[in-house]
């Protein structure tokens, strides 16, 4: 009887620790590792527009996630951020938790879909139903940075797009 729960065991749990990513070798995180620098604008629905600048750097941690670390100037005021990046080899996403100066004690979750070129990620946003979309694609060694944010009847509140940069 050991002897079957050992490799039932081994059969259910083995596909779990073979899936595993190697973020330094993943070809989009490989590639975003370091200094990076961004640019951009974000417009409400009213037509307000504002610009914002960001400073960030992204590594492997040694918990087996990928995190990106840094600060965003936006509308006068500096933020910290941080997003950090789990591979769900159930799901076969990663899940990532969002975090910013001013937020309460609980980070945003999204899910994530990652190519070789593009991060899209999606998370509930607000009490109302609403959605908060990131779509980032590697362009000519940058990366184009596109957000929406969605209110419960799937109207654009806030759009923008911001272009990052390896610092150099």
């Amino acid at each position: 009887m050991k002897s079957i729960l050992t490799y039932l065991s081994v059969i259910l749990f083995f596909p779990l620790f073979s899936q595993a990513i190697d973020f330094d070798k993943h070809p989009w995180f490989s590639r975003v590792v370091g200094e990076w620098n961004g640019e951009g604008e974000m417009t409400t629905a009213q037509g307000e527009v504002s610009k914002l600048t960001e400073k960030w750097e992204g590594k492997v941690d040694d918990g087996g996630s990928f995190s990106v670390k840094g600060t965003r100037e936006w509308n006068n005021e500096t933020f910290e951020f941080r997003w950090v990046y789990h591979y769900n080899p159930t799901t076969e996403l990663f899940e990532v938790d969002y975090w910013q100066t001013g937020m309460e004690d609980e980070d945003l979750k999204f899910e994530a879909s990652v190519t070789d070129d593009q991060v899209q990620m999606k998370a509930a946003f607000g009490d109302s139903g609403g959605e908060l979309k990131v779509v980032n694609i590697f362009v000519d060694g940058n990366i184009e940075g596109k957000v929406e944010i969605l209110d419960s009847q799937g109207q654009v509140q806030l759009s923008g797009e911001v272009i990052h940069s390896k610092s150099e």
